[in-house]
């Protein structure tokens, strides 16, 4: 395991200073964006500058669970969007510590997986869950929400914890408070372990996903029983919850991408990714939707001319949709 230190914040802590926080050896931030429908009074601060500093970022809802889950998930997605968005590699949080709707634990946790499942649903991005070990044996004893990575706050740990049943693992554990240049008073300690291995992208693994349309394939359906996120160094990821899944992985995304192997790491429950079969975007439509490089591997390294192609049709075609937006914008400005 090679955990990481991170920080939890809200308006409580004020305006941090990310880049002190790097400095001094922390790996990322998770800032509070609602609870329930009020936002958090310091997410415009913390939601640019967290990644400004090049912290890994997340940002997760202290759930309400009055509200019916569809419209909170919403709320956390709406308060997102206003400064900028979730981006490829954010991590996402549903806080469930409360119980404000007085819910049955059955409905609680089904509370639990639609919030879950309408914010993966808008973003691609797996949510975790974060709560303490009295709240999960009372509320969430249902296998189902073990498809989401659990973050767990037990400060009375002395070490790494065991998982509370039904999960077998943590992602992430809260240990506690104290204080740290850059902060302002205390603030929650976390220790983060990232899902691995991650493999690094090598010039030889040179097939090219050729286009928007071909990722929104796999996105879009043509991966039953979940999706596909990208992440950092051209690896795409997801993760496996049944054998069932991973054969449809198997048997589905591979032949997609140039018929090429699906390779799998780990077991059921961990994330699976391939390079050889995924590649690197060569067009640029595709590496902005995913944030990733765009063009040749290394600098000085040729295309081939079927990829020079490619990518000269690419830029043709983004040129001409950059004169399209600058006609309309002329239009609008002129009316």
């Amino acid at each position: 395991m090679n955990a990481v230190e991170w920080v939890d914040v809200s308006y409580v802590q004020g305006y941090p200073n990310y880049l002190q926080l790097k400095a001094d050896g922390i790996h990322g931030a998770i800032a509070r964006v609602n609870e329930g429908t009020i936002e958090d009074g310091s997410l415009a601060w913390n939601w640019p500058r967290i990644t400004a500093a090049g912290l890994a970022r997340g940002g997760y809802d202290f759930a309400y669970t009055a509200n019916t889950a569809t419209f909170e998930a919403n709320e956390f997605l709406s308060y997102l969007k206003a400064v900028g968005g979730a981006a490829p590699g954010d991590i996402l949080v549903l806080d469930i510590e409360q119980n404000a709707g007085n819910l049955s634990a059955a409905a609680l946790q089904q509370w639990v997986l639609t919030w879950c499942q309408t914010v993966m649903g808008a973003t691609g991005i797996r949510p975790w869950i974060y709560s303490y070990l009295s709240f999960i044996s009372q509320y969430l004893q249902n296998s189902a929400l073990t498809a989401y990575p659990l973050w767990l706050a037990n400060p009375s740990a002395k070490s790494w914890p065991q998982a509370p049943k039904p999960w077998t693992t943590i992602i992430a554990w809260q240990y506690g408070d104290g204080t740290l240049n850059g902060i302002s008073g205390s603030v929650d300690l976390d220790q983060v372990d990232p899902p691995s291995p991650i493999p690094v992208y090598t010039d030889d693994m040179r097939q090219i996903i050729f286009s928007a349309t071909i990722v929104n394939q796999v996105l879009g359906g043509n991966a039953p029983g979940g999706v596909v996120n990208c992440v950092s160094d051209g690896t795409w990821f997801r993760w496996i919850e049944t054998p069932s899944v991973q054969a449809d992985i198997l048997n589905s995304v591979g032949p997609v991408f140039n018929s090429g192997p699906v390779a799998v790491w780990g077991t059921l429950g961990q994330p699976v990714a391939d390079l050889s079969c995924f590649g690197r975007p060569q067009d640029q439509i595709t590496a902005t939707m995913f944030g990733l490089p765009f063009g040749p591997t290394e600098a000085g390294s040729a295309l081939s001319a079927t990829e020079a192609t490619q990518l000269a049709d690419a830029d043709a075609k983004a040129a001409d949709a950059d004169a399209k937006v600058t006609k309309v914008e002329a239009a609008l400005d002129a009316a």
